[in-house]
């Protein structure tokens, strides 16, 4: 890859991740906070909701900044495991970043209060690249550590950094592109709806308008309600409407990120780090989030259909049962071909 089109790819991406939104801000608030001219208290802006729930709209706001800074620096990894950019494009920005990921409530955040992989892969990197030299042979890192209660092997890595590859071939280098190229666009349409949309904030247990998760999995089995919501317009329609329609979407999302990963299985570093972009759903929350879509799921099977026959039920039911596979191995992190995963259009050989 040129140096040109590195450069290229790195400028948008901070566009699109960094520029225009407020992961900048954030960032304004860590380097201030260095300088002595800190306008919060960060340990208390960045505690676990569980220590004290988070209500204020500014604090809100914040902490919003401060998950789309890691977001950021989560794609700038993934980019760079994939040889979209490279490190000497980056040479400009290896001394700032890694004082920001540095920072003692940052670090925190991002390590023990919500642990996130990619952020701390990208601060070792940092560390390596601005650190005096080191002998390969002497230095080992984990790479992308998963936090779920059972490690598997597709989820931890450890690995000398002499054995890491230090160069690929022009066809590796054009297949880590176009995944990372897809692995973008997924993020930018699928999950940017998402993120921010209501279904998400649903199961991280947010209650908005007076409506929660329980009310949620139980309305679905309510099928005349659902089915008159979902009709509802966009402009029209409110929290449960919304969310109804962002299930879909969620749904669309886990296929599309499954068939990804299956794709990328192997480029083992690249697909662990795809899949760390989302690990606080997947690793953090994962198990809840796993038991509750099950629940929201089984919910279609109680559906009655208005055909004689049972071919709508068949057909629900492998919908559910192929969504539940997919769902779990998202979790798990253990990705393999789906029988019939071409079935809802979202495979390619």
């Amino acid at each position: 890859m040129s140096e040109d089109l590195a450069r290229q790819n790195l400028e948008d991406l901070t566009h699109t991740y960094f520029s225009t939104t407020s992961a900048r801000q954030a960032e304004e608030l860590v380097l201030r906070d260095f300088e002595g001219n800190a306008q919060w208290n960060l340990g208390r802006l960045l505690r676990h909701h569980e220590d004290e729930s988070v209500g204020d709209k500014n604090e809100i706001e914040l902490r919003d900044g401060f998950d789309r800074l890691l977001e950021f620096y989560g794609v700038l990894e993934i980019a760079l495991t994939g040889h979209y950019v490279n490190e000497k494009s980056m040479a400009d920005r290896w001394k700032r970043l890694g004082l920001v990921l540095a920072h003692p409530e940052l670090k925190a955040y991002y390590t023990r209060t919500y642990p996130l992989p990619l952020p701390k892969a990208l601060r070792k990197r940092a560390e390596r690249i601005t650190a005096p030299a080191i002998t390969p042979s002497t230095h080992s890192e984990v790479r992308f550590m998963g936090y779920s209660s059972g490690e598997s092997t597709f989820l931890f890595e450890r690995r000398s950094l002499s054995s890491l590859p230090v160069s690929i071939s022009p066809s590796q280098r054009r297949q880590h592109f176009a995944l990372v190229f897809d692995f973008i666009a997924l993020d930018q349409t699928l999950f940017r709806q998402l993120s921010k949309g209501t279904f998400l904030k649903l199961l991280d247990r947010f209650v908005l308008e007076g409506f929660d998760l329980d009310s949620f999995i139980e309305m679905m089995s309510n099928q005349a309600k659902v089915l008159r919501l979902a009709h509802q317009s966009a402009t029209r329609g409110n929290v449960r409407a919304r969310a109804i329609r962002e299930f879909g979407v969620f749904l669309e999302f886990c296929f599309a990120l499954h068939e990804l990963l299956y794709r990328a299985r192997e480029y083992k570093s690249l697909a662990i780090a795809i899949r760390g972009q989302y690990s606080y759903w997947f690793d953090a929350i994962g198990y809840d989030l796993g038991k509750n879509l099950k629940k929201i799921l089984d919910s279609f099977l109680l559906w009655r259909s208005e055909r004689d026959d049972d071919r709508d039920h068949v057909q629900v039911s492998e919908l559910v049962a192929e969504s539940s596979l997919v769902i779990r191995e998202l979790i798990e992190g253990n990705i393999s071909r789906l029988e019939r995963y071409g079935k809802f259009g979202y495979a390619r050989d």
